[in-house]
């Protein structure tokens, strides 16, 4: 009991600790901007725009408490999903939006058929798009274009550390709990695009082109995405870091593993085919959902 009071309290603490630093920038601003205008007259335009610029801040002030309330409730496990009615050309060609520069570049050209509405989260949809999305980008980089996986790697590495740089140097977090703007949903689904592209590259690279075959791909990237949740579980490594660094292995794991499933025997799998493994992932994914809906249940309950 006092092992679990103990932590609570350093919990607590370190939440305090990031709420205040996370609110002195928009309150010294607001106060900044109101001290600023205060100080001699100013022309009715003037105090238009710093009106707006209070209101802004204020607006910014208030989805990022948002954000912390969602974060304190995820924290103890109180955050259920947030199933809402969507259509899938909405939300497609939204993800269609923020791609697009990006498709052209390559001469990849998306279109959105079908009308479909259903009941989801609308973020982890997103981002399930988002994986079909940078699949495409690199298949077509790879299998059309003849460009190396290296070469391909080397791309996304370079592109996803770009979007992180920018990312931080404009909002100065990459916490995924901090995504409260517009600006910063660009930034993370553009991270994301990067992310689940540079994955499915240097997947393929370790598995076809260095001989690691799928197996000892799966093992590879397995590894290390243990070692990162042990540093951040048991060393108290940075979480925004090691989030970061996992989410980018899981997508050359998954494949790693898919490919080992689904090839034949003589390419190095297991020769389950293309079918049958998409049925075993995606039996997996109900059954991990189904999970997560019954214990959020269970605990909302108690």
């Amino acid at each position: 009991m006092m092992t679990r009071l103990e932590a609570s309290f350093k919990q607590l603490s370190r939440f305090s600790s990031d709420i205040a630093h996370e609110l002195r920038s928009p309150i010294n601003n607001l106060i900044s901007a109101a001290s600023v205008t205060q100080s001699k007259d100013r022309s009715p335009q003037e105090y238009r725009e710093t009106l707006a610029a209070i209101i802004e801040e204020g607006e910014r002030l208030s989805r990022m408490i948002s954000s912390m309330l969602f974060l304190a409730r995820a924290d103890n496990s109180r955050e259920p999903l947030h199933r809402e009615p969507l259509n899938s050309v909405t939300e497609f060609e939204r993800l269609m939006g923020y791609y697009d520069i990006l498709a052209e570049e390559k001469n990849i050209r998306l279109t959105c058929e079908g009308d479909v509405s259903f009941q989801a989260d609308a973020l982890h949809l997103q981002r399930a798009l988002s994986n079909l999305l940078s699949n495409l980008i690199t298949d077509n980089l790879t299998d059309a274009w003849n460009v190396p996986l290296v070469i391909s790697s080397l791309i996304f590495s370079l592109l996803l550390l770009a979007v992180f740089i920018l990312w931080y140097r404009r909002e100065g977090t990459l916490s995924i709990h901090h995504i409260d703007s517009r600006r910063r949903e660009l930034f993370y689904w553009l991270a994301i695009l990067a992310t689940f592209a540079l994955g499915t590259a240097v997947g393929d690279w370790l598995a076809e082109n260095v001989n690691l075959g799928y197996y000892g791909a799966a093992v590879f990237f397995g590894t290390w995405i243990v070692i990162i949740a042990g540093a951040h579980f048991i060393f108290k490594a940075n979480p925004v870091f090691c989030f970061w660094a996992a989410y980018i292995l899981t997508r050359p794991f998954g494949a790693a593993c898919g490919d080992l499933l689904s090839q034949q025997v003589d390419d190095g799998g297991i020769g389950l085919g293309a079918n049958l493994t998409s049925l075993i992932f995606g039996f997996a994914i109900v059954l991990m959902i189904a999970g997560l809906v019954v214990s959020d249940r269970r605990k909302r309950a108690a």
